[in-house]
C-alpha cells in the first residue's frame, strides 16, 4: 500500500527519495481536500510535514503540519498523529518554539504518552477543547469585545464579509452562543479574554 511505503521512507530517513514522495502526496492532499476526506488530508499533510522536515525544511513542516492540526482540531483528531510515532511526536515538540500558545499541540504531545489513547480517540472533545480558538477567531472575539462591527473588523483585518462572518460563525459554534454579547460573556467567563 502506498501509505506504508511513505512511512517506510519516513522512518527509514531515506532523503534521497523524499522530493519524489513529497510530489505525490501533494496530489493526494490535492485529490483529498477535493473529495473531502477529511481524515486522509490530515495523514497526508501529516506526511508532508515530516517529509519536510526530514529534508531539514523546519518552517515549511511546521507550516505543513499547521495546516494538518486546522484540519484535525475540529473532529478531536488524534490518533493519525500517534500512529505517525517519535519522527511525529518530536516535530510537534519542534513546532512548539515557534508556537507555544497551541494547546492543541501539547494535548497531542500528552497523548503520545497516555495509556488511555483508545479511550481519547473515541470519545468526542471534552468542553475545552471545542472552546480552543484559532489564532484568527481569537483576534476576531477580541475586537468584538471591543465593540467592533464585522464592517470594521474586515477593514481593520482585510478580510473579505463572508470570511469575518465565517469566523463568527466558528466563534459562536465553538462557544455555543448565539450573539456578540454572549459569545464576549462566554470568553469572559472560560479566560479566553
Amino acid at each position: 500500500m502506498i501509505k506504508n511505503r511513505y512511512e517506510e521512507i519516513l522512518h527509514l530517513g531515506i532523503k534521497d527519495q523524499s522530493q519524489q514522495i513529497l510530489a505525490h502526496v501533494d496530489k493526494l492532499i490535492f485529490l483529498a481536500e477535493k473529495h473531502e476526506f477529511v481524515d486522509l488530508a490530515i495523514y497526508y499533510w501529516s506526511l508532508k510535514a515530516l517529509l519536510l522536515d526530514l529534508n531539514n525544511q523546519v518552517k515549511n513542516a511546521i507550516a505543513a503540519l499547521n495546516k494538518a492540526l486546522d484540519l484535525a482540531y475540529p473532529g478531536g483528531f488524534i490518533r493519525v498523529f500517534i500512529d505517525l510515532g517519535k519522527p511525529m511526536r518530536d516535530l510537534i515538540q519542534k513546532s512548539l518554539a515557534y508556537e507555544p500558545h497551541m494547546i492543541y499541540k501539547r494535548r497531542l504531545l500528552l497523548a503520545f504518552s497516555d495509556d488511555r489513547i483508545e479511550q481519547q480517540t473515541s470519545v468526542s472533545p471534552s468542553h475545552e477543547i471545542t472552546i480552543e480558538l484559532t489564532p484568527r477567531e481569537f483576534e476576531i472575539l477580541q475586537l468584538i469585545a471591543t465593540g467592533m462591527s464585522n464592517k470594521a473588523i474586515q477593514e481593520h483585518l482585510m478580510l473579505s464579509k463572508n470570511t469575518v462572518r465565517t469566523h463568527i460563525k466558528n466563534l459562536y459554534s465553538k462557544l455555543g452562543v448565539h450573539s456578540r454579547t454572549q459569545a464576549v460573556q462566554q470568553a469572559r467567563e472560560n479566560g479566553l479574554i
